[in-house]
């Protein structure tokens, strides 16, 4: 996403307009599908300055997605799967956090509705993880007026969600 945005990777060479154009119509298909979004964020330094032995912030953000999006689908009254970017070789850590999750439930709750393990795969094959990453990079991005209507149009998904 950030490579879309700034001109840089694949994008190097393309155009401000054509960008500007792919981010639109990346927003615009969360406008037309409607997709919910489960975020979770954490502050490193606040984390580390708060515990005297922290946890892995990766590993607490994790827990923490796979409980609210278990809730989300007892809510619906749906079961799903977590698909996920790759994640630099700490795939296999994830699926044992995950399977340990899904056999005894997290530090908070059990977790009933998420089947399988998470599937992972390289974001730049996929439209859809293109979407989650444009979705979750835009709220952090710079500030700029132009980033910050598109952070509103996310913002709105996020909110269709609740």
């Amino acid at each position: 996403m950030t490579d879309m945005v700034n001109g840089k990777g694949c994008f190097r060479g393309v155009n401000r307009g054509v960008r500007e154009a792919l981010c639109n119509a990346t927003l615009d298909v969360i406008d037309a599908h409607r997709p919910t979004f489960i975020f979770i964020a954490l502050d490193k330094q606040k984390h580390v300055a708060k515990y005297t032995t922290p946890g892995p912030p990766e590993d607490i953000t994790y827990e923490f997605m796979i409980e609210r999006f278990d809730r989300f689908l007892k809510i619906k009254r749906e079961v799903g799967v977590i698909v996920s970017d790759d994640q630099k070789g700490s795939e296999d850590q994830i699926r044992r956090a995950h399977s340990r999750y899904r056999r005894g439930g997290t530090s908070w709750s059990k977790i009933d509705h998420i089947i399988e393990t998470p599937f992972f795969a390289p974001s730049h094959w996929s439209r859809m993880l293109q979407v989650v990453d444009m979705a979750t990079w835009l709220p952090h991005a710079g500030q700029t007026d132009e980033l910050r209507l598109r952070v509103e149009r996310i913002e709105r998904a996020l909110l269709r969600g609740r």
